[in-house]
């Protein structure tokens, strides 16, 4: 069977549990300068690949040419040149971009491995078989001790959907979120993104429109009446998702983002959901790795780390491709080495001071 790519509109798109390829995450990016664009698959493209699905598209003109990004979506062994032609062709792009969630061990053909990934390529997944004492059980003890004693320190957790947590508490988060990335020399994004993220699934959850396929949740953690801690959780389909957290340097002793994790792996299980995926550690558990915190703490919640392909490169013509890769590999450069340097670098006293 032929492969058939027919352009749909943004509310056919049928994510089933990811979140980045969901009506949602397409207007939200909309917002932010992205191009969305929805598509069919039909037509057999690999011996391990579905037949027939959908697939979200975000499109941005660069001065180098225009990009195509496909966030996750693809099934695994799907040829992606032969995607490409028709999908360049709808969108009028230079380079296709996939973010591909196929194992890291698969072979990926008639593409280059990108200067660097948009998603994390290495995470945590947590099944959520089982009640509260299997789920504790197969958590490493540490982590079990530190969940506890957070409980026994009287950390409380409060779950707010889109709707409430646009009432008050976003705002407080968000400032909250922005302070953390000062702290660890990280760029975070806008008060304004995190309140368009809320509003549009509070809009559409309140609507019941085709963008409600995925719900959004922020989770605080709480100790002696301050604000510790919060995470924003989405759940689409079965899967839940930690995307975005914020600490404050308050009673950390408490071990309030073991509560935080803890509530939201109960919060999924209400949801139905099978999986929670933790979102981004390392790629190994190197304790020289600037986020080996990261790791330890997610990993700690018993869920297996999977590597994923990460991001691929499909080039249309050369010389653009080239050039843009020069500048994403020095742009790469600023925000992942240089950026951080300076960020941990003692300040320089002004003169006369």
């Amino acid at each position: 069977m032929a492969l058939a790519v027919e352009p749909i509109p943004l509310g056919r798109l049928e994510p089933g549990d990811e979140l980045l390829q969901s009506g949602l995450w397409a207007e939200l990016k909309r917002q932010f300068g992205w191009e969305p664009h929805g598509f069919r698959i039909e037509g057999a493209q690999g011996e391990e690949s579905e037949d027939r699905y959908t697939l979200l598209a975000l499109a941005r003109g660069t001065p180098l040419g225009r990009l195509l990004y496909v966030p996750y979506g693809v099934p695994p062994a799907t040829p992606l040149r032969p995607l490409t032609r028709e999908l360049s062709a709808t969108a009028a792009a230079t380079t296709v971009r996939f973010d591909l969630s196929w194992d890291a061990a698969t072979t990926v053909d008639g593409a280059r491995r990108a200067v660097a990934d948009v998603q994390p390529s290495t995470t945590v997944v947590v099944g959520l078989d089982g009640d509260d004492d299997a789920l504790l059980a197969a958590m490493k003890s540490k982590t079990r001790y530190n969940v506890r004693l957070a409980e026994r320190r009287g950390v409380s957790t409060r779950v707010y959907p889109a709707a409430e947590a646009l009432q008050g508490p976003l705002d407080a988060w968000t400032g909250m979120h922005a302070d953390t990335a000062r702290r660890h020399g990280i760029t975070a994004h806008s008060a304004a993104y995190f309140r368009t993220l809320f509003q549009l699934a509070a809009s559409a959850d309140a609507a019941a429109t085709p963008s409600g396929d995925a719900d959004l949740f922020l989770i605080e953690a709480w100790g002696e009446g301050d604000l510790l801690a919060g995470i924003v959780v989405s759940v689409c389909g079965r899967q839940a998702r930690y995307l975005y957290g914020a600490s404050s340097e308050r009673q950390r002793s408490s071990m309030p983002n073991y509560a935080l994790q803890w509530a939201a792996m109960r919060l999924a299980k209400q949801r139905g959901c099978s999986s929670y995926d933790l979102f981004g550690i390392p790629p190994t558990a190197d304790p020289s790795h600037p986020w080996h915190g990261l790791y330890r703490l997610k990993t700690g919640f018993g869920g297996e780390v999977v590597q994923r392909a990460g991001c691929w490169d499909v080039p249309g013509g050369s010389w653009g491709f080239r050039m843009m890769r020069a500048a994403e590999r020095t742009r790469s450069w600023y925000f992942h080495a240089l950026r951080p340097r300076l960020a941990r670098a003692p300040a320089t006293p002004a003169e006369g001071s």
